[in-house]
């Protein structure tokens, strides 16, 4: 791909179809599965340049087919990927996501797991999965003290007349009561870390462009939690820390 963005074989290329040749961007995973996508529909134009240096370097056939094989997986990831940048995105659906990648390739289990090394708080992060699934009750002694921050205490509603509750009714509030001992805040304010990450990557791989490729790695990744967390600082920090 890189050779047919050279100037000649692009300009050969353009005569046969308006579609160009597209690079693999390594800050961007998602940018192997763009370069793939590209290949295979220009792979027809590219052998009608009848250049001996491209051609040499093509796929043969069993090549190919594993690439097309391999697209289709990358085709799933990426659509899963994308799922993960939506400003909706709660730890629910992260949860389901990787679950359902898991069954489809059970590698995956080892970074994408309810206990994957990766996690800092599972206990934290499965808790939050059963609250904005409902299952409240289903909590472990362990889940529901990593989410104790989030507890309201249960405050039994008031009869709304005088008229006192006959003994089923007493029966049936005494059973919720026993069961609902908190009520817990609405956990979809929680974002992913996932989501956090999809979207810092996304404007990582947008501002790394060849205009800051002088730049080193540590002040990249300075100006871009800066840039990132924008909200929890102005310009008058700034100057106070650049005035110390």
């Amino acid at each position: 791909m890189k050779k047919l963005g050279n100037l000649l074989p692009a300009a050969r290329l353009r005569r046969l179809t308006h579609l160009t040749a597209i690079t693999r961007n390594v800050t961007r995973w998602s940018s192997t599965y763009a370069m793939l996508k590209r290949y295979v529909a220009i792979r027809g134009f590219v052998y009608q340049l009848n250049d001996r240096t491209i051609l040499s370097l093509l796929p043969t056939d069993e090549q190919d087919k594993d690439i097309d094989i391999l697209l289709g997986i990358l085709g799933e990831l990426e659509s899963g990927t994308k799922d993960l940048q939506a400003e909706d995105s709660t730890i629910l659906d992260a949860r389901n996501l990787f679950d359902e990648t898991i069954l489809l390739y059970p590698d995956a289990a080892k970074r994408l797991g309810p206990n994957a090394d990766i996690l800092v708080s599972p206990n934290f992060e499965s808790a939050v999965t059963k609250l904005l699934n409902n299952a409240a009750g289903q909590l472990t002694a362990v889940e529901r003290e990593s989410v104790c921050g989030l507890q309201m205490n249960f405050l039994a509603t008031q009869n709304p007349s005088d008229k006192p509750l006959t003994l089923a009714e007493r029966a049936k509030k005494r059973k919720k009561t026993s069961h609902e001992e908190f009520n817990y805040l609405d956990c979809r304010f929680l974002r992913p870390t996932s989501n956090m990450c999809e979207r810092f990557f996304s404007l990582a791989k947008l501002a790394l462009t060849d205009h800051r490729r002088a730049m080193t790695p540590q002040n990249f990744e300075q100006q871009m939690f800066l840039k990132v967390n924008n909200w929890l600082w102005y310009v008058s920090d700034l100057v106070k820390a650049m005035s110390k």
